[in-house]
């Protein structure tokens, strides 16, 4: 693993929302730079895997965080509160609250043509709303946790290709979101606490679940490439180091900010 440039050895994460190579690539390089991650998810067994695999790497270099794997259930207010209490109290608080359930919707970056583009903003919107729901309740449970701590975050992480696809179909769901992000960063102020948006440009699982009839990462990179020439893969180490960043005393001055993380994509 690279070098890493932001210690966190003093902070604890709740890392949440579905599993995938984002969740595992930033729990890894989070726990490299010292913080504590408690990873609360929809594939439990997969979770538990890296969170050994990062404890075994403790064993190696005592710099490295612990992991935790908590099961997550997302179906009601009640058990949300649960799951997220679990999580933080893994090891003992969070000074960190990571949300990455925008990230896993399954919006189409082609507009159904077949259906119309009512017909698709109406499941876009559904698909989101689900999410941002689930979101909005997590949050609301994670701020009791994070704003009680010495500058505290809040970060969400979505698709931006999924924002261009809404858009596209006249669809206003991620301009409610924007507005959330800076709505929250208001309210949590008063407690130091920041709270940002990462906007991710393409990424592999991103290709790999819209267009999962092509064989391969490059091949569904050369589609998407024939609607946006320019855009480039971006790496997960990239992505983890940026959110190392905000999570680390060096953003303190950063808060109700949609950052994009896209490679100068131009959508």
């Amino acid at each position: 693993m690279s070098e890493v440039g932001f210690k966190l050895t003093d902070k604890t994460i709740v890392l949440a929302g579905p599993f995938g190579l984002l969740m595992q690539n930033l729990a890894t390089l989070l726990a490299n730079c010292g913080a504590d991650v408690a990873l609360l998810t929809d594939d439990h067994k997969s979770a538990q895997r890296i969170c050994q695999n990062i404890m075994d790497m403790r064993e190696v270099s005592e710099m490295f965080g612990r992991a935790a794997a908590i099961e997550a259930k997302f179906h009601d207010e009640n058990a949300i509160a649960q799951s997220l209490s679990r999580s933080a109290e893994a090891f003992g608080g969070a000074d960190i609250y990571i949300d990455t359930q925008l990230f896993g919707l399954k919006i189409p970056f082609f507009a159904d043509k077949n259906a119309g583009p009512a017909t698709t903003r109406t499941a876009i919107e559904a698909s989101f709303l689900e999410a941002f729901e689930t979101l909005r309740t997590m949050t609301q449970a994670a701020s009791a946790f994070v704003k009680t701590r010495t500058r505290g975050r809040v970060l969400y992480i979505f698709n931006e290709l999924d924002a261009f696809a809404a858009k596209k179909v006249e669809s206003s769901v991620f301009a409610q979101f924007n507005d959330y992000v800076k709505k929250v960063a208001q309210e949590l102020s008063a407690s130091q606490t920041a709270v940002n948006a990462l906007a991710i440009g393409v990424n592999e699982e991103y290709l790999l679940s819209r267009f999962p009839k092509l064989a391969s990462i490059q091949r569904a990179h050369q589609e998407l490439q024939k609607t946006l020439p320019h855009a480039r893969l971006v790496d997960y180490a990239d992505i983890s180091n940026i959110v190392a960043f905000l999570a680390s005393h060096s953003s303190n001055g950063i808060s109700g900010q949609i950052l994009h993380v896209n490679h100068a994509l131009a959508i």
